[in-house]
Order: structure tokens, then sequence, then C-alpha cells
């Protein structure tokens, strides 16, 4: 049975849900709502956003390079030790698979020379690009949190494409797919912690906040230019 500390971080994770589909969109009841009230403005292009392809294995990843950075614009699908699909194989075709925070590290840096796991500076960078973020614990709002949250998901003008693929727990089980998506940062919080930041259905803020490192998240891998 999961001791504790693992019921009490599902418990918190699933009990988040609601809080960030309803409550941090609700103008009468959230401080911070009044920007999730407005269509989302559209990014002005200052930097071209360039596409390519990067091929490893026989899969093809579609690419955004993003400033000095190149991106994966689809979340990684690579088998390893500590990675699994959501619930079925199935899952990974179009989800990726969910990574352990030190198999993400490693496996991405198996792509080849100068991939790596994005830093969580990096993932501010992007989330300001194209809007902002918000913080979790504090519940301060950077910039424009619902403009990036609806840039970066799947269809949104970024063409990132984050998915809802949901999140497995520490000890086993699969939670939240088509309710939120989970995405690793390289950079530690605390020695059983990492960031992460999580992307919500259209309408809702960009999240950054951290969790235990066993849990199983999707990954985005980067290069320098």
């Amino acid at each position: 049975m999961p001791d504790s500390s693992v019921l009490r971080l599902i418990s918190c994770l699933i009990l988040s849900i609601s809080c960030l589909l309803h409550a941090c969109n609700s103008s009468e009841n959230h401080k911070h709502s009044s920007s999730s009230q407005q269509t989302p403005p559209q990014r002005s292009i200052e930097t071209p956003i360039k596409k390519g392809v990067f091929t490893t294995g026989e899969r093809n990843y579609p690419t955004l390079q993003i400033d000095n950075l190149v991106w994966l614009g689809a979340n990684l699908d690579i088998a390893s030790p500590e990675s699994w699909c959501y619930s079925t194989q199935k899952s990974c075709e179009g989800q990726g698979r969910l990574y352990r925070w030190e198999s993400a590290r490693e496996v991405c840096n198996t792509l080849g020379k100068n991939w790596r796991l994005p830093t969580d500076s990096e993932w501010q960078q992007l989330a300001n690009t194209f809007g902002g973020y918000t913080d979790w614990l504090s519940e301060e709002n950077y910039g424009d949190p619902v403009a990036a949250n609806q840039a970066l998901i799947k269809g949104g003008s970024s063409g990132f494409d984050a998915t809802l693929g949901g999140w497995r727990g520490s000890n086993g089980g699969f939670d939240s797919a088509k309710k939120m998506g989970f995405y690793w940062t390289a950079t530690e919080a605390n020695e059983d912690e990492a960031w992460f930041y999580i992307i919500l259905p259209s309408g809702s803020k960009l999240t950054r906040r951290s969790t235990n490192k066993r849990m199983g998240m999707a990954c985005r891998c980067v290069r320098n230019i």
C-alpha cells in the first residue's frame, strides 16, 4: 500500500484539478481572474519560429526553434527504464511516454549531442514568449498565463502542441488524462522534488509548481543552437 506521504501527494494533485479548471478562472472568486475572462492576445512575432524535423530511430519529431533553443514539437516517446504509456501501449502513440524525473533527463541525452531536458528558466522563457505563467504556491501571475496556455496547447498558435496526457503516480496508477498535461524541467526544487509545468484546457492558466521526482510525466527535449 502507498505510504501516507504518497497518498497526500496524489490527493493534492487530484483536488488541484478542480481549482485549476474552475476556481482559478472565476472572476467572482479569484483575485487574478481578470485576464482569464479576456480573449488571449495574439503573439507579436519578433523572432520567427523556425519549424523543422528531428529523426531518431524510426521516429520523426517536429521541432520548433524559438530564440536560441530548438524544442521537440511533440512529447518524447522512447522506451526507457522508469517510463510508461498511460494505461495502455496505444496511449504512447499520441501522448508520448510518462517518465520519472531522472529517466527524463537521461533519455533526452540519448538523442545526441547537445540534447537535454530543458531547465526551469528555459520553460519560463518559453512561457514568457507567449504570455507568461502562474506560480502554484504563491498564486502570483507573471505576464498572461492564459495566453501562454492557449498558445502552447495542442492546436495553439505556437505549434508546440502540448497534450493533456495526465500523469502516473509515484507508486503506480494513472490520472488526469484529457484534463491536464504535466511537463518536467531539469531543475530541482530540493532533494526530493523538481519543477514542472502544467498545461490545462483552453481558457486556463499555464502553471508552474514542484513535485516528487518519482512521479511520471511527459517531457520535451531541447538543444542549443
